[in-house]
C-alpha cells in the first residue's frame, strides 16, 4: 500500500535516504484523471490533484505563476495570463524540472497544452513517454521538443503520445539554458487517452442461396430422344416423312386413272356420234 507523506516522514527518521524518495506527494491508485483540463490554480496543485506529480530525480520544481516579481526579459507578458505552471530559471543553469503522470496511462492518446517559451536562455522542453514498469529517468522517449526562444505569446501544442495499445508514463521535462533568462511556462494541460474499444460485434450470418433444382427428363422424353438418335445418327440428315411419300404416290395414281378414264370415254362416244349422224341422213 502506498505510504502517505506522514508515514514517509516517520520512515525518514530511521532511514534518511527514504526522505528523498518521498519528497513529493505519493499517488493513490487510479489517481489519473484522463481528459481533465489542468489549469494549476492553486500553489498546492500537486497535493490537490495527483494526475501529475513533480519528479524526485530532477534538480528543480515547477511553480504556480505568475511570479511575485515579474521577470521582464523572460516568461509571459505581465497580465497576459494567471494561474499557470512555470519554471523560474533565476540563478539556475542547466537545471531540469519534470512532471510525470501519477501512474501508467493508456498511450496513443492526445496531449494538449499552451506554452510560452520566451527568453534568450530558453533551453529544451520535451514531451516524453515510457513503457517501463517504473518511470526510470533514462527510460523515456521524446515525442516532441521545443528548443530556444519562441516569442512571448501563448502558443498551443497538441501531439499523440506513444504507441496505441500500450500503457506507460507521460513526462514533461524542461532543461534550462546557461543563464537566468529562460523561464518556461505551461498551462491548460490535458491528456485524453484513446477510446477504449468495445468487443467486436458478432458477424451477421449470411444465408447461402440454394441451387436451382435440376429437372430430370421424363421416361417419354428419354425414349423419344433415344429413338431419334438411333434413327438419324449424329451426322444423318432428316428426309421427308414416309406418309407424305405415300400420299403423293396415291395422288399420281389417281391422276393417271382419271386421264385414262377420260380418253376411254371419248373413244366410246365418237362411234356413237357417227352412227347417229348416219341415221339422220
Amino acid at each position: 500500500m502506498p505510504l502517505t507523506r506522514n508515514a514517509a516522514l516517520l520512515v525518514a527518521a530511521f532511514a534518511p535516504a527514504a526522505l528523498a524518495l518521498q519528497e513529493h506527494e505519493v499517488p493513490e491508485p487510479n489517481c489519473f484523471r484522463g481528459g481533465v483540463l489542468e489549469t494549476f490554480t492553486s500553489p498546492n496543485w500537486e497535493a490537490e490533484d495527483n494526475s501529475w506529480l513533480q519528479d524526485d530525480d530532477d534538480n528543480g520544481d515547477w511553480q504556480v505563476g505568475p511570479p511575485e516579481v515579474p521577470h521582464g526579459n523572460t516568461g509571459p507578458a505581465p497580465g497576459s495570463s494567471s494561474d499557470y505552471l512555470f519554471f523560474d530559471a533565476s540563478g539556475f543553469s542547466n537545471k531540469n524540472a519534470t512532471i510525470t503522470t501519477c501512474e501508467k496511462v493508456p498511450l496513443g492518446g492526445t496531449l494538449s497544452l499552451r506554452y510560452v517559451a520566451y527568453g534568450a536562455d530558453i533551453g529544451t522542453f520535451a514531451i516524453q513517454y515510457s513503457t517501463a514498469s517504473a518511470p526510470s529517468p533514462n527510460a523515456f522517449t521524446d515525442v516532441t521538443t521545443i528548443v530556444g526562444d519562441q516569442g512571448q505569446t501563448w502558443e498551443s501544442l497538441s501531439v499523440t503520445v506513444g504507441p496505441a495499445g500500450a500503457s506507460g508514463y507521460i513526462r514533461l521535462r524542461y532543461l534550462t539554458g546557461r543563464r537566468s533568462a529562460g523561464d518556461m511556462t505551461i498551462d491548460d494541460l490535458m491528456y485524453v487517452p484513446p477510446a477504449v474499444a468495445g468487443p467486436a460485434p458478432a458477424p451477421t450470418p449470411t444465408s447461402t442461396p440454394s441451387p436451382a433444382p435440376t429437372l430430370e427428363p421424363t421416361s417419354t422424353q428419354t425414349s423419344i430422344t433415344a429413338a431419334s438418335t438411333d434413327e438419324e445418327g449424329p451426322a444423318k440428315k432428316k428426309g421427308p416423312p414416309i406418309v407424305l411419300i405415300i400420299i403423293l404416290a396415291l395422288l399420281v395414281i389417281c391422276c393417271c386413272c382419271g386421264i385414262f378414264a377420260f380418253f376411254a370415254a371419248q373413244r366410246k362416244r365418237k362411234p356413237l356420234q357417227e352412227t347417229a349422224h348416219r341415221q339422220q341422213l
